[in-house]
């Protein structure tokens, strides 16, 4: 039940992060071959630091193909239809933009889910080793999408915009305190804990403190826009 747990979550994650990074490869005008590998590294990432950070050589996005395959196939379906529909997409922004913040809300769950499941299945379950399993949980949420805004030359926006690093620390406590009971019930709750604090974020604007500039009153949601309006 385990495994079979893990796959659904990760291959969910691999998709939802697919989908996030190549809508940023888009808006960022690379081509086909750049929106793939963004998608790529989008999903993918957050899982390679976590196994270095294990110890597990090669990390296991190389065994595993089938979720690389799906952040691609996820990847290349958004690059045909920002061509073909890209216009109406623009005309209808801020409903397309709502669906995107799900789909990162969705990724960033199942990965805090994964990444402790991972430290879990290494032999991590000691009281003394929560501090890492919860650490792993972050860096597979997070770690992806940080990836992404650097290579797209960005400051991550963990680092900068809403609630978004304690969403995935929310949810990843939730699991752990869970997991013990229910398993499923457990990866269900925290991936769900994520995605309302991350969409109660977006929609009420929670942001945790920080020095107030006046061209932060601006500021766009997602951090695929980030860029783009702050030139406009």
């Amino acid at each position: 039940m385990g495994e079979q747990v893990l796959w659904i979550c990760t291959m969910i994650g691999s998709i939802s992060c697919g989908v996030s990074g190549a809508l940023m490869a888009v808006d960022k005008g690379l081509d086909l071959l750049g929106v793939v590998i963004l998608g790529c590294v989008t999903a993918a990432g957050g899982g390679m630091l976590r196994d270095v950070l294990l110890g597990i050589t090669p990390p296991a996005v190389f065994s595993q193909s089938e979720f690389v395959l799906a952040a691609a196939a996820a990847s290349l379906c958004v690059f045909f239809i920002a061509y073909w529909l890209y216009a109406r997409i623009q005309r209808s922004r801020p409903r397309v933009d709502k669906i995107i913040n799900l789909f990162d809300a969705i990724g960033l769950g199942a990965f805090a889910v994964v990444g402790e499941r991972t430290a879990i299945m290494a032999g991590y379950t000691a009281a003394d080793d929560r501090f890492l399993v919860i650490f792993l949980g972050l860096t597979t949420a997070v770690g992806g999408g940080m990836l992404r805004d650097i290579l797209c030359g960005q400051i991550p926006f963990v680092l900068r915009k809403r609630i978004y690093a304690f969403a995935a620390l929310a949810g990843a406590l939730l699991y752990l305190l869970l997991r013990d009971r229910n398993e499923v019930a457990a990866t269900g709750i925290g991936i769900g804990s994520v995605v309302l604090v991350r969409l109660l974020a977006s929609h009420f604007r929670w942001s945790l403190p920080r020095v107030h500039r006046p061209e932060d009153d601006a500021a766009p949601d997602l951090p695929f826009r980030a860029e783009n309006d702050a030139k406009k």
